[in-house]
């Protein structure tokens, strides 16, 4: 699987998980969702690069999960006017921590450039 197809769909997790959290009465915008996606997928990525090959899915996802409590916590602390409660974030973390977990599945099978990881 080409490395853009993987990026590409470890975005669409995230904007799902956080479109599924988020989106539920916090008063988020669908283009805040979509911002805080592509945040939680850039450092994701980079976190991915270089920890999952060195500490594993557990580790990496653990560090997934607290980038997007960050990602969300730091909307909810700049946004005025957006209603989430402290629960939301652990839960937005969960969220990506659960779509995480299975896509460093893929990741770990999927051959990226010609060869296998």
């Amino acid at each position: 699987m080409e490395l853009a197809n993987l990026i590409g769909v470890k975005l669409v997790l995230a904007i799902l998980a956080l479109g599924i959290v988020l989106g539920s009465g916090t008063g988020a915008s669908a283009l805040e969702i979509i911002v805080a996606a592509v945040l939680v997928t850039g450092f994701g990525y980079g976190v991915d690069a270089s920890i999952l090959p060195k500490a594993g899915r557990q580790v990496a996802t653990g560090v997934d999960a607290v980038l997007a409590m960050l990602v969300v916590g730091l909307l909810a602390r700049f946004r005025p006017g957006l209603s989430m409660p402290v629960p939301v974030i652990p839960v937005a973390g969960a969220a990506i921590a659960g779509v995480e977990w299975h896509f460093h599945a893929l990741l770990s099978r999927a051959p990226v450039g010609g060869r296998s990881r």
